[in-house]
Parts: structure tokens; C-alpha cells; sequence
């Protein structure tokens, strides 16, 4: 199900973020390239410091000089609070966008609670199903093996037989002979975890099921 109002603004989100981060991201160079110039700056209006009190250079030289770093300090602090206040207006225009959703899903509440009742419902469907696909085998079984029971009942009547080993269906076809091992009917919660929480269906299942597809084929 498409909610095409939503998507349109987590792209306006993602375009806003988007946008901000560029420019911070040349602010953040401009700043780093600054601040190297203005700790190259101080190096060298100490040595002139030191200097001017020796007397090698005069008082009006580095004053010159010390208001060349006083502007460039500056500069870096007007570079830093614009940084500051691009994250300030990225943070404000996003959590606009972000009200905007917040609206947006509560309108779209009705439908999503809609939607997910119709999920479960088709997984009740699933279930039921398979259930009765369960008591459609039991009928054929029971068909199957009836012969067989019938033929046990008159031995055991007649005393050749004792006991009557045909088990039900449950017994019969619960566990299913695969290769060399054997794959239960039951679902268990595990399986139903995985598959609702991460996509994941038993991967030997899928094998099995595959493998007596192509041997069905090739006997055929």
C-alpha cells in the first residue's frame, strides 16, 4: 500500500537534509583552512612580539600585523557561528517537515490499522488452510489404508494376527521422510518469527521441497 503523501515528504526531508549538509560541509573546509591560517598567524605574531620587545622590529609593525590576525580571529568566530546556525535552521526546517508527517500519519492511522487487520486476517485464512488441507490428507489416508485395516481386523478376528501396526494419520504423516532425515509438519514459532521478522523462509525446506520437485520431474 502506497501512501504517496508520506513519501513526498520524506523526500522534501531527505532533499532539505541534503541540501544543509552540503553547505556545512564547505563550511566545515573554509573553517579548517581558517584556522590553520590564523594558528600560522599567532605563531608568527608571537616572534614578532618577542621581537618588538627586542627592538628588531617596531611597535607600529606589529600592531599592524596583530590587527591582520584580530580580524582573521574574528573571521573564524563569524565562520563558526554560521555553522552554528545553518545546523539550527536544518534542525527547524526538519522538524517542520517532521510535524507534517506526524499529521500526515494520523490521518493515515484508520487505514493503516485497515490494512494491518487485513493481514492478519489473510494469515487466520493461511492457517485455516492448511488445516483443512490437513483433514482432506487424513480423509485420503484413512481411504488408503483402509483395505489394510480391514484385512488387519479379519486376521486378528481369525487369530492369525494379534495387533494391527497401521497407525493413524497423524502418526503416518506428521513426519515427512526427506533424504536422510525427516521434516515435521508443524510450524513452530521460531518459523513463523523468522519468516514475519526477517523475510526468511527454512532454507531446508525450500531444499527439500526443490530437490523432490526435480526427482518428480525426472521420473515423470
Amino acid at each position: 500500500m502506497k501512501f504517496k503523501a508520506m513519501e513526498t515528504l520524506f523526500s522534501k526531508a531527505d532533499t532539505t537534509e541534503s541540501k544543509y549538509e552540503a553547505v556545512l560541509e564547505q563550511k566545515q573546509e573554509e573553517l579548517l583552512k581558517l584556522q590553520a591560517k590564523l594558528q600560522d598567524q599567532n605563531s608568527m605574531l608571537r616572534d614578532m612580539h618577542k621581537e618588538t620587545l627586542l627592538g628588531t622590529i617596531s611597535s607600529e609593525t606589529y600592531e599592524a600585523e596583530k590587527k591582520k590576525v584580530e580580524s582573521l580571529q574574528e573571521k573564524v568566530q563569524e565562520v563558526q557561528k554560521e555553522l552554528h546556525m545553518i545546523e539550527v535552521y536544518q534542525t527547524e526546517d526538519i522538524k517542520a517537515v517532521i510535524e507534517e508527517l506526524d499529521a500526515e500519519k494520523s490521518k493515515a492511522f484508520v487505514k493503516h490499522q485497515d490494512e494491518f487487520k487485513k493481514l492478519q486476517m489473510e494469515l487466520l485464512e493461511s492457517k485455516q488452510s492448511y488445516l483443512k488441507k490437513m483433514v482432506e490428507a487424513k480423509a485420503k489416508y484413512d481411504e488408503l489404508v483402509a483395505p489394510e485395516r480391514k484385512l488387519d481386523a479379519l486376521k486378528i478376528k481369525m487369530g492369525i494376527k494379534k495387533n494391527s501396526y497401521i497407525g493413524n494419520a497423524f502418526e503416518s504423516l506428521n513426519m515427512v521422510s526427506v533424504g536422510a532425515g525427516y521434516e515435521p509438519l508443524r510450524i513452530d514459532q521460531k518459523e513463523v518469527q523468522d519468516a514475519l521478522w526477517y523475510g526468511k523462509i527454512p532454507e531446508r525446506l525450500n531444499k527439500v521441497i526443490t530437490e523432490e520437485k526435480e526427482k518428480r520431474s525426472l521420473e515423470n
